[in-house]
């Protein structure tokens, strides 16, 4: 079993559905959040992934980005928005100059085959990673 927590940070209950159909037969952990602030309260680590919405009414996703930068957040974080590929990759520009591990970005709708290939290729990657490692 994955030790991978994925957090999805939509305020949308449409796309948090989709997104939990799509990552729970993956990662089997997965919390969606409506509202950001309730997730910015959690505490991450390196091995949870976060799936962040940028376009919120409540919060946007640029908010979260400086919210987890200032906590330098070790999490790894795809982005998503419906907005066209500029705004996603500004977002993507701004989070990775912060220093967050932006491991891929997604416009809506999703794809969802793309999503599912590149969320079981994460899990395989890191299922092979933890072979090496001894604790």
């Amino acid at each position: 079993m994955s030790l991978n927590r994925v957090f999805i940070v939509d305020d949308d209950t449409l796309t948090c559905n989709l997104l939990k159909t799509i990552v729970e037969p993956i990662f089997g952990n997965v919390e969606a959040f409506q509202h950001p602030r309730a997730f910015l309260t959690l505490s991450l680590n390196k091995q949870d992934i976060i799936i962040l919405d940028l376009m919120m009414p409540d919060m946007d996703g640029i908010e979260v980005i400086r919210h987890l930068a200032e906590h330098k957040s070790p999490a790894s974080l795809i982005l998503i928005s419906g907005y066209d590929s500029g705004v996603l990759h500004s977002a993507e520009t701004l989070a990775l100059s912060c220093g967050l591990n932006v491991i891929n970005t997604f416009t809506k709708p999703i794809n969802t085959e793309v999503l599912t290939c590149f969320l079981t290729s994460l899990s395989n990657r890191q299922a092979e990673g933890h072979h090496h490692h001894h604790h």
